[in-house]
């Protein structure tokens, strides 16, 4: 059953109570940000875990990210890294970039640029706008790939698309100066 969040939170407590992972889930997040009840970081992450645990991909990116800063939890880089990536290979964007960051970062895992690009890519690919803005400057700044200013342009007007201010200048600097794309100053003050 998949329950909207501005439904009676007691009705998602009784379906979270029965084993219902949705249910568990959004009664976490409920819980994380006080909708509909008092906030409570540690009931929320015991929900959410027990919806991870269950195989949910949001509540395995959730607990990760609570791991990560330590919201509700002892902070711990390394059980973060395992829940965004049991997530991640399910296909979850959010969690595949939060496991790019990680590898880029050495967070929880040995640093590995190669490995943080993969997921980047992965997240990219299923259209989450920041791993496309971030996988533009890879490609721009030759960071781990080859530089390539083509594959630069590509991913920052995929993200530029979806709203990303920091694309749409980055797109524009490359129409300035004729990097992977035409040079068009008229369209280059439209994406600034």
């Amino acid at each position: 059953m998949k329950y909207e969040i501005s439904e009676d939170v007691n009705k998602i407590r009784n379906a979270a109570e029965q084993g219902d992972m949705i249910a568990e889930y959004d009664l976490g997040m409920c819980l994380l940000s006080g909708e509909g009840v008092t906030r409570d970081d540690e009931e929320a992450v015991k929900w959410l875990k027990k919806s991870a645990e269950q195989g949910f991909s949001g509540a395995q990116h959730e607990l990760g990210m609570c791991l990560l800063s330590g919201k509700g939890v002892k902070q711990d880089d390394v059980e973060a890294v395992r829940w965004f990536e049991k997530a991640a290979e399910q296909g979850d964007a959010y969690a595949q970039y939060e496991l790019s960051s990680c590898f880029f970062e050495g967070r929880g895992v040995t640093q590995d640029d190669e490995e943080a690009v993969e997921w980047l890519k992965e997240a990219a690919e299923q259209g989450h706008t920041a791993a496309q803005y971030d996988l533009g400057v890879c490609f721009r700044d030759g960071t781990v790939v080859q530089k390539n200013d083509k594959e630069a342009v590509k991913w920052f007007k995929k993200a530029a698309e979806n709203g990303d201010t920091d694309a749409q200048h980055a797109l524009s600097s490359c129409l300035l100066d004729g990097k992977g794309i035409e040079q068009d100053e008229q369209k280059a003050g439209k994406n600034g």
